[in-house]
């Protein structure tokens, strides 16, 4: 009885194939054709509703620098997406529309259909747009309120004239020879194979043999009970030296604002917290500044500190590496080693003139050609 009833359904099947368009059981013409027209009907609906997706675009925006300054003349890169009619991009076109700054920093657009737009980049001689900031949680795409569940903080559009989006470009300023982070401090103090907690300690930078002077960190953890975590303190390894935390990015060491540590709390929680930001050192014999990326991170197991450290050996504010540099090891070699023979007399070392010395490494390569 079930062989029957499986022969049975297997000829229905057969029957209904047939007598349905574009079905067929033997050489499969009709079901491709079917399947071809449900694609194509499928593909007319996506490409009306994203023709109906486009809608007039206004924008207003503003460049200004690091130090709230306007940018004038830079050239803003839009990239707006709209419908287009070709099927092989998914009916989809990405524009290029370039717009440059006023004297104030502002440029719009207007008079465009699209369904979202992007800033790309922002282009200005003498400036830098790697760490390029937005007002608005760092937003450089922007489209029409889609649904009441978007944060609070996405702006959406028409962006008024009255209320930019304001976009931070970077200045470029002086830059130097920085001593790589080789001297850097990272360690982890845990809980003990007993389950006691035994974090109260200090660890000094650097740890290896060092000349007479060397930028440095004392660092010091003790831990507390309420909330439960840890009392973190940084102070330089010199005396006298001065520390200033910063947030933000920096690329000179401000004139004024150190204090003799810095202390941070940090909570033993699951899954983590995690702190990071930037501290300069300000050194006095001799004078140098010297700039560390600070990482705190701890959990219910333990705690780690760790930094790198990049050193202006001159005793100029500078800390903006030149990158050029890069490309010249044995250059870089003999910086490095001069810096350590002045440090071993507790001096600083002679400022170098570096595109001079750029310039010779660079014809040397042409005659090596």
């Amino acid at each position: 009885m079930q062989s029957q009833r499986f022969s049975f359904s297997v000829g229905f099947m057969a029957i209904l194939f047939a007598v349905l368009p574009g079905f067929a059981v033997d050489d499969g013409t009709q079901l491709d054709e079917t399947q071809r027209l449900l694609g194509e009907s499928k593909q007319n609906q996506i490409r009306e509703m994203l023709k109906v997706a486009d809608f007039g675009i206004s924008f207003h925006g503003r460049v200004i620098d690091q130090y709230g300054k306007p940018v004038e003349d830079a050239e803003v890169i839009l990239q707006l997406t709209k419908f287009s009619p070709n099927p092989d991009s998914f009916f989809t076109d990405v524009e290029d529309c370039p717009r440059h700054t006023d004297k104030d920093g502002r440029f719009s657009f207007s008079a465009l259909r699209g369904r979202n737009l992007s800033i790309s980049t922002i282009n200005k001689t003498g400036y830098d747009d790697e760490n390029m900031r937005v007002g608005f949680g760092g937003q450089t795409s922007f489209e029409k309120k889609r649904s009441d569940d978007q944060k609070p903080s996405t702006r959406v559009l028409p962006i008024p004239k009255s209320d930019p989006a304001v976009f931070i470009i970077r200045k470029k300023g002086d830059t130097s020879y920085l001593m790589a982070g080789d001297e850097y401090f990272d360690f982890i103090i845990k809980k003990n194979n007993f389950g006691e907690v035994a974090l109260n300690g200090s660890r000094k930078s650097p740890t290896e043999p060092a000349p007479l002077f060397w930028p440095g960190f004392l660092v010091t953890c003790t831990t507390t009970e309420n909330p439960p975590g840890w009392a973190v303190t940084i102070k330089g390894a010199n005396a006298g030296d001065e520390l200033l935390r910063s947030d933000k990015v920096l690329y000179e060491a401000p004139e004024s604002g150190y204090q003799s540590q810095l202390t941070f709390s940090m909570k033993r929680t699951f899954p983590r917290d995690i702190l990071e930001c930037q501290v300069v050192l300000k050194s006095m014999k001799p004078v140098t500044y010297s700039l560390a990326n600070i990482r705190l991170d701890a959990d219910s197991e333990g705690l780690r500190v760790s930094s790198g450290i990049s050193i202006n050996p001159y005793g100029t504010r500078i800390l903006e590496r030149e990158v050029q540099l890069g490309q010249f090891e044995d250059l870089e070699e003999r910086l490095y080693a001069e810096a350590r023979a002045a440090f071993f007399k507790g001096e600083n070392p002679p400022t170098p003139d570096l595109k001079k010395l750029i310039a010779e490494e660079q014809k040397k390569e042409a005659a090596q050609q």
